[in-house]
């Protein structure tokens, strides 16, 4: 008996406690390890301390990324925040690709002004589903109709194939105002990091081929407007001062960037990469640009907010005080006061 005890034991520890052990390693591999100094968490508010303290370093990001779009999809939603309904589509993408999308309405009848909102994630990482909770918000605070889109990923697909898709679903918006109940006042774009730089892309794209597509507002959220950071902190000194202990990282945001461009740096200075390498910024939409204290990308949203006011661009750029990046898909109450400004700012 006791044998067969033992062997019951072994048996159970083999198929049931040694596959759970191999995946908490992997998991915490994935989760990456957070990178927290005290005297920089004082600096922070409640919510962004609490964030950083439970959050992995984008440092890890070289060892982490291939289960990024695992856990994210894990990212719950918040159900109390209701909105009238939720729409999952497929869209022709470039190339013959399948674009998903997801359309949120609000309860209230149209028509809609519309917004494109593209997810953050250094363009490696993110879906539909990291940015659900936030399209929610923005829905139940504004009264838009949003679509958040998926545009494909680097390493798997590198630069310019985000770019493609976020110009193929402004366009494929403006193909169908009627199932939209677009209200025709202009498309917004919008987006939080790499998804700010698509929306930044976009509109100038936009102008530059006569799209019909009309774009009436970007909001940029901590965007991604120049190189990265190796050979811009002389331009761009937040990267030096926030390089560890904010989440996002130099060493991270360098390991996005080498991803993102498939190690070819001859690109590193391609407007549709680097939208302040622009030539001519003049006859854009009006520009909302918010930028974060504690972010090493604070000074390129401080810096894309100047040139584009001295190209005759309105522009209106806010900084927010003792928060992080990702302050609009992981600290609501910062998001909440992005929103109040975001209302302010759409006429």
């Amino acid at each position: 008996m006791n044998k067969f005890l033992k062997w019951l034991f072994v048996g159970f520890a083999t198929l049931v406690l040694l596959p759970f052990t191999v995946l908490f390693f992997i998991f915490r591999k994935a989760k990456g390890v957070p990178i927290a100094h005290p005297e920089q968490l004082e600096n922070l508010n409640d919510d962004a301390k609490e964030y950083v303290k439970t959050s992995g370093s984008t440092t890890d990001i070289g060892s982490r990324y291939k289960y990024i779009r695992v856990t994210d999809k894990l990212t719950p939603v918040r159900p109390s925040v209701h909105v009238g309904l939720v729409e999952d589509k497929k869209i022709a993408g470039p190339k013959g690709t399948q674009l998903p999308i997801r359309i949120y309405t609000p309860i209230k009848d149209g028509p809609y002004k519309v917004m494109l909102y593209f997810h953050d994630g250094g363009f490696i990482n993110g879906n539909l589903q990291t940015t659900d909770a936030l399209a929610r918000d923005i829905v139940e605070e504004t009264g838009f109709k949003v679509i958040t889109v998926e545009y494909r990923l680097a390493p798997d697909a590198p630069f310019p194939a985000a770019v493609e898709d976020a110009f193929a679903a402004l366009e494929w918006a403006q193909a169908h105002p009627a199932s939209l109940e677009y209200d025709g006042s202009g498309f917004i774009v919008a987006g939080e990091g790499s998804g700010a730089n698509l929306a930044a892309v976009i509109s100038i794209l936009a102008r530059d081929k006569q799209s019909e597509a009309k774009i009436s507002e970007q909001l940029l959220f901590s965007p991604i407007t120049d190189i990265f950071s190796r050979d811009a902190s002389v331009l761009y000194p937040s990267f030096d001062i926030f390089d560890e202990g904010f989440v996002l990282t130099k060493d991270g945001l360098d390991k996005m960037f080498s991803l993102y461009i498939a190690d070819n740096y001859e690109l590193k200075y391609n407007p549709l990469l680097a939208p302040i390498r622009t030539k001519d910024l003049t006859n854009l939409p009006p520009a909302l640009i918010i930028s974060a204290q504690f972010d090493p990308l604070r000074d390129q949203a401080r810096k894309y907010a100047d040139v584009l006011a001295k190209a005759g661009v309105t522009v209106e750029h806010h900084e927010i005080e003792r928060v992080t990046h990702g302050y609009m898909a992981h600290l609501p109450n910062a998001a909440a006061h992005v929103l109040q400004l975001v209302n302010k700012f759409v006429k």
